[in-house]
């Protein structure tokens, strides 16, 4: 006859299990270890580098970050949309593909630049938003925005919750190139991994990655979000930045710009 754990028993056994399961979600995956090249300054307050990584030697991972009290993000559209390289606003440091779009080059979720909404919100379930208003950054869930933001945009999935934790619960398997926007210590990065057609991360393997602490050889973000990816992934620097483009191969809705405030 099998005998009745004591209920303190029990409470210690489920405490144990969901540090464990809190702890492995913040692990890095096996081979995400980045070797990253030192750091170039764009702006006062906003810089770039780049990362390659020994088991992919295919991939090509840039990270720009802005301190958002000193720079600002906006978006920048040409109707029925276009490459990437011919949405690049004057003043412009860095600019990356933005979110989802349809067939017709219309944002799919909520998207505001310089305080103006020029899309309107949509009800989902899942998904978060990035926001940014004069140097306040939010990366999370659209209910729990606390401002009225000059800069959002509404995408999906979230990849990190706002408690640090990963938000993809399974493995889809499907690979490509990313762009993803994380909050990491209050400065936004815009994360670029270039991969080719077929390869890449999958969500999870961004999200773990992006969760797990820098010591671990992660990024250390509190919050993630991803934005879009597979032929839609772009970024573009000055050529003084000394880091290549990311040529996107298709057009896209509308990009987000990095400028100096």
């Amino acid at each position: 006859m099998k005998r009745a754990l004591p209920a303190v028993a029990i409470v210690l056994i489920a405490a144990g299990a969901t540090y464990a399961w809190r702890v492995n979600r913040r692990a890095p995956g096996p081979d995400f270890d980045v070797d990253w090249s030192p750091a170039h300054a764009l702006a006062p307050g906003v810089s770039v580098r780049e990362g390659k990584l020994a088991s992919a030697p295919a991939w090509r991972i840039v990270d720009v970050s802005m301190d958002p009290s000193l720079a600002s993000v906006r978006v920048q559209q040409i109707p029925g949309g276009a490459q990437l390289a011919s949405l690049i606003p004057p003043g412009a440091v860095a600019a990356v593909n933005g979110g989802y779009f349809d067939e017709r080059f219309r944002p799919t979720g909520w998207l505001v630049s310089d305080g103006k909404e020029l899309s309107s919100k949509q009800s989902r379930a899942q998904g978060g938003v990035l926001a940014l208003e004069k140097g306040r950054l939010f990366v999370g869930p659209m209910a729990s925005l606390p401002f009225a933001p000059e800069l959002a945009v509404q995408n999906s999935p979230r990849l990190v919750e706002s408690d640090g934790t990963v938000g993809i619960r399974s493995d889809d398997k499907k690979r490509a190139a990313r762009t993803l926007a994380c909050d990491a210590e209050g400065r936004l990065h815009f994360v670029v991994i270039a991969a080719p057609t077929g390869d890449g991360p999958t969500l999870l393997e961004a999200a773990r990655w992006l969760a797990a602490d820098p010591s671990l050889g992660g990024l250390g973000c509190s919050a993630a979000l991803n934005l879009d990816g597979g032929p839609s992934t772009g970024v573009w620097l000055p050529a003084s930045s000394g880091v290549a483009d990311v040529h996107g191969a298709a057009p896209i809705a509308y990009s987000l710009a990095v400028l100096p405030r």
